[in-house]
């Protein structure tokens, strides 16, 4: 994986998720606190989007759009880092 983005989930704190992937949008990984939260393995499922349930609540979904990862909790998009202002 080459790939790497950091974004700002939308609850309070806005606490940090990372996505790492590879240039090819063929797979990807959603880590929160170091922790894996989310692992997609094909280009189909990235696609379509994954979504998973977090340990302290809430649903976390990736999803490639338009050669973009997408990055959403409970349906709210999270805002990239290199985004904001």
């Amino acid at each position: 994986m080459h790939r790497t983005i950091a974004f700002r989930l939308p609850c309070p704190g806005h606490p940090r998720a990372v996505v790492t992937s590879d240039y090819g949008l063929t797979r990807a990984r959603v880590q929160l606190g170091g922790q894996v939260a989310l692992e997609v393995s094909s280009p189909e499922e990235l696609s379509r989007g994954v979504s998973a349930d977090l340990a302290g609540g809430g649903t976390v979904s990736l999803r490639a759009a338009d050669g973009e990862l997408e990055l959403a909790l409970d349906g709210t998009p999270a805002l990239r880092e290199d985004q904001l202002v």
